[in-house]
């Protein structure tokens, strides 16, 4: 009974093997494709890293923002509160003015006091 049971096992493994070579041989070849798989599984090794660290990153810059927000506040604050310009104009006499009239003078009284010169010699 065991060497019948034996048997049986056997030829239906058998039968299995010879299904399975038909099946290989009716099937055409798949490539290899286990270097291009390896080089995948890097990669996606190297994005989960990537992304893994990317919180940090993108981190929000807190602190900037604090002072932006302060610095716009200030400047709210300044702009509600315009300074008061007061004008103011004065007038003066420029120096080269003062000069060339004081020039004009010296002339004048240089060209009157030649004329009574003459006059007191042609007398």
């Amino acid at each position: 009974m065991y060497e019948l049971l034996l048997q049986t096992i056997v030829d239906k493994l058998n039968k299995v093997d010879e299904g399975i070579r038909q099946i290989n041989s009716a099937a055409p070849q798949m490539p290899d494709y286990t270097e291009q798989l390896k080089n995948v599984g890097t990669s996606l090794e190297q994005i989960k890293v990537d992304v893994a660290g990317m919180p940090e990153r993108l981190k929000f810059p807190t602190v900037a923002v604090y002072t932006l927000s302060q610095n716009l506040e200030i400047n709210n604050d300044l702009l509600k509160r315009p300074p008061v310009q007061e004008i103011k104009h004065h007038h003066h006499v420029k120096a080269g003015a003062i000069v060339s009239a004081c020039l004009f003078l010296l002339l004048v009284l240089g060209a009157v006091w030649l004329f009574n010169t003459r006059s007191i010699l042609q007398a």
